[in-house]
C-alpha cells in the first residue's frame, strides 16, 4: 500500500510542477481551482484505493463500480460548480480536471489489477 502513496504522490508533485512551469513558460494558465482540484482528485484516489483494497473478494467488483458511481456523481458536481462560479475560465479548469483524474485513474486501476491479479 506505500508504494501507492508514493507514487500518488509523485504523480500529484509531477501534475502540479508541470501546471505550473507550463504556466511560467507562458503555454498556459494556471486554473483558478489548481489546487483545490488537485488535492480532491489526490485524497479522494487515496481513500477509495483503500477502500477497494480492504473490500471483500467476492465484493470486489461491486465495490469497484459503486466507488466509479460515486466518483461521477461527486466529481460531476464538483466540476458544475466550478464551470458555475468561475465561467470566465472554465474551460482551464475543467481540462485540468480530465488531465489529473485521467493520471489518477489510471494510477488506482494499475494498483488494484497488480494487487488482486497477485492475491
Amino acid at each position: 500500500m506505500t508504494k501507492f502513496f508514493i507514487a500518488l504522490l509523485s504523480s500529484a508533485i509531477l501534475i502540479a510542477t508541470g501546471c505550473l512551469v507550463g504556466s511560467a513558460e507562458a503555454y498556459w494558465l494556471v486554473p483558478s481551482y489548481f489546487l483545490e482540484t488537485l488535492l480532491l482528485l489526490a485524497f479522494a484516489t487515496g481513500f477509495l484505493y483503500i477502500y477497494l483494497d480492504r473490500a471483500a473478494k467476492d465484493m470486489f467488483v461491486q465495490m469497484y463500480l459503486l466507488t466509479i458511481t460515486v466518483k461521477i456523481l461527486a466529481f460531476g458536481a464538483y466540476i458544475l460548480i466550478i464551470v458555475l462560479s468561475d465561467q470566465a475560465h472554465a474551460l482551464g479548469n475543467v481540462v485540468f480536471f480530465m488531465v489529473a483524474y485521467s493520471v489518477f485513474t489510471a494510477l488506482e486501476i494499475v494498483f488494484l489489477y497488480r494487487k488482486k491479479t497477485r492475491s
